[in-house]
């Protein structure tokens, strides 16, 4: 079971990675 705070943290730098791909 992962921790709610870090998934949602996860989830947000995914989005935000999708704006401003570095890769």
């Amino acid at each position: 079971v992962r921790n709610a705070p870090d998934e949602a943290a996860q989830r947000a730098i995914s989005r935000a990675s999708l704006k401003h791909p570095s890769n």
